[in-house]
């Protein structure tokens, strides 16, 4: 058991497979492993073993055909996927081309067909690979259709029956009227603008005349469309002056504030509070200002100090206020209490209309 024995044809002869000699061994079932034919003089030598290939070796006479078979997902150089051998006349074997001996390679496809305003998921073009087509940043796929995709085939070829479809560019859909504003704009593909632009007397919130929406990525219109509302003109974040009488302020009616003290001593508060009212007068907006026209107030019988609980007319300047512009005054008070001048500059949202 477990001996070697090595067999030899004689000169000029050969085993059935091509070879002329081999070793056989005694197992422990006292069986040889291989079973050896006689030796003959119309052999071919042993075939040749081919990369990635499968043969069958176990015949080597004279006339013989021997297919070489691919592995799977692979072929040869040509294109296909078996070539052959005969084993001729003169006992050599016809059909060992440079093909054949190369080998046989993984088949692959040619470069990945590429799609307007989409990335391909990989640029692997073995057999098998799927690649799953992504569109660009502002488009999608038609209809909410899924993703298209393609497979290379056993054919070295890309399927083509799942890449009908093109990306297209995301629409957010059409812009709704919108009452009391200007409307700038006309495409609504994604990354579009329309431009809001209020007309006299609205605004779409406090202080905010013009707003612009764009078309995302998601076909949304972001911020989203606005809606013009007429203007209240209330008077907000008041430090200098505090009103007494009211609220808004109505054209050519009395506005009553109170002044803000602040810093000065209770003798000199009650210095300010016993003085005489005086009468003020608004002056009228000056002509052709674009944003923030001034407010002048003059005080007509103490024009060094402004006192607490003046009273102010306020009258219409119409034609000074032309369409789209803001009627806003900036807030701030200059020489409130000081004697440095005879006016404050008065600056508030206020009601033209």
């Amino acid at each position: 058991m477990d001996t070697n024995i090595t067999v030899k044809c004689d000169e000029g002869l050969r085993f059935l497979d091509g070879y002329e000699s081999k070793t056989i061994k005694c197992l422990q079932s006292e069986e040889w492993n291989e079973t050896l034919t006689d030796c003959d003089s119309d052999r071919c030598p042993p075939l040749l073993l081919i990369a990635n290939t499968t043969v069958d070796l176990s015949d080597a006479s004279q006339g013989r055909v021997v297919d070489y078979n691919c592995y799977a997902g692979h072929h040869f150089q040509d294109g296909s996927y078996i070539d052959d051998v005969s084993c001729n006349i003169a006992l050599t074997w016809d059909g060992y081309d440079d093909y054949l001996t190369n080998g046989c390679e993984p088949i692959t496809c040619p470069e990945i067909p590429r799609k307007v305003h989409a990335t391909a998921s990989t640029e692997n073009t073995v057999l098998g690979s799927i690649v799953t087509y992504v569109c660009e940043i502002g488009y999608e796929w038609p209809n909410a259709s899924k993703p298209a995709l393609t497979r290379c085939l056993t054919s070295a070829e890309w399927s083509l029956d799942e890449m009908d479809e093109d990306c297209q560019i995301v629409d957010c859909g059409p812009v709704h009227t919108v009452y009391n504003a200007w409307i700038e704009g006309s495409n609504t593909t994604y990354n579009s603008s329309f431009t809001f632009t209020a007309v006299r007397e609205y605004w779409f919130s406090r202080g905010v005349y013009v707003v612009t929406t764009t078309c995302s990525s998601d076909g949304i219109w972001i911020p989203s469309i606005p809606h013009a509302i007429r203007q209240d003109f209330h008077f907000q974040n008041a430090s200098h002056p505090k009103l007494l009488n009211q609220t808004m302020v109505e054209m050519n009616k009395e506005l009553k504030v109170a002044m803000d003290n602040g810093g000065l001593d209770s003798e000199e508060k009650n210095k300010r509070n016993n003085k005489i009212k005086t009468r003020k007068k608004v002056k009228s907006f000056q002509k052709n200002r674009t944003v923030n026209p001034e407010l002048l107030v003059e005080d007509l019988e103490n024009p060094e100090i402004l006192e607490r609980d003046d009273n102010f007319d306020v009258q219409n300047s119409d034609a000074l206020f032309p369409d789209h512009v803001p009627n806003t005054l900036s807030a701030n008070w200059n020489s409130c209490n000081s004697d440095q001048g005879k006016h404050v500059h008065f600056n508030k949202n206020i009601d033209v209309s």
